[in-house]
């Protein structure tokens, strides 16, 4: 399986992340933002709050993996980067508030990001062989069909996409 994904794209992927949350924790932005997610609290439609996370993450995933094939990676990157920057921002502005960041993390981001990370990690491992793709073409004028998206490579991290919404809905709320 990881012959289709390769693992060393995966831990650049997962390395990025971690980058970015970095730099999200070290900006100097102290607007307090995406804070109402996590103060805003009221009854939820359980069916629609699954099929908006559910849609939402599969098209970040979509994005990831076609929109970063054909850019030779670099919005998988960049995609990457700016998702870590946007959980470490979260997470210091939840540290300069009165609201404990450590636990809104671990009950409300922890149960279900294991798999998400994983899907996504899956989806940039198809965008990053848009790079190989066109090296391939460009460098060595060969044009390597094995690095073109297959739709089989789409069903597991659709399907732990799908995992990750219901237990974001279910869990995690």
């Amino acid at each position: 399986m990881w012959g289709r994904y390769n693992f060393r794209r995966s831990i650049l992927c997962i390395l990025l992340g971690v980058v970015g949350f970095y730099l999200g924790l070290i900006s100097n932005n102290d607007k307090p933002l995406l804070l109402k997610i996590f103060t805003n609290i009221s009854p939820i439609d359980y069916i629609a709050t699954f099929k908006k996370i559910f849609f939402n993450n599969f098209i970040v995933g979509f994005f990831t993996s076609i929109i970063g094939f054909f850019t030779g990676g670099l919005m998988t990157i960049l995609v990457f980067i700016w998702n870590g920057f946007t959980l470490g921002l979260l997470y210091k502005t939840l540290q300069n508030t009165n609201i404990n960041a450590t636990n809104i993390f671990i009950n409300q981001v922890l149960p279900h990001a294991p798999t998400e990370i994983f899907a996504y990690c899956l989806f940039g491992c198809i965008g990053l062989k848009g790079y190989f793709f066109f090296k391939g073409i460009l460098f060595e004028s060969r044009l390597y069909l094995m690095h073109l998206p297959r739709i089989e490579e789409f069903i597991l991290p659709t399907f732990l996409l799908f995992v990750s919404a219901l237990i974001e809905t279910f869990i995690s709320s």
